[in-house]
């Protein structure tokens, strides 16, 4: 078990930068050597969407709509327990919520705003 924790391999961000391009396979894989001479064969596809994916969580600004009247949300107790523990992750990607204790479990959460990134003009 100690052999194979030493023989893993990683990669970060930052190996990138030093590898050098062998070639293409398959048309849709990169083969790239590291410096420490490790062979990797990248999914060019995954790679795109994980560079569009970070390009556009870095330059996207998420802004809120509110609604014009609160929309009530029947939700299951798991799924209003989750919105409830992860409120401020809601909050950050535009959602807003209305929390009223006094109402029944399944109907205490009521929709205030959604998200837009601005971009659907």
């Amino acid at each position: 078990a100690d052999r194979d924790k030493d023989a893993a391999v990683h990669l970060t961000k930052d190996d990138f930068k030093d590898m050098s391009i062998i070639g293409q396979f398959n048309l849709g894989f990169i083969l790239a050597r590291c410096r420490n001479q490790n062979l990797w064969i990248l999914d060019q596809h995954a790679c795109d969407e994980i560079y569009n994916f970070e390009r556009l969580c870095k330059e996207t600004v998420i802004h809120e709509q509110k609604l014009i009247a609160p929309l009530p949300l029947e939700l299951s107790p798991s799924e209003e327990n989750c919105v409830l523990e992860n409120l401020d992750i809601f909050e950050r990607n535009g959602f807003r919520f209305v929390y009223n204790p006094e109402k029944e479990i399944r109907h205490r959460l009521s929709l205030t705003a959604l998200p837009h990134s601005g971009s659907g003009r």
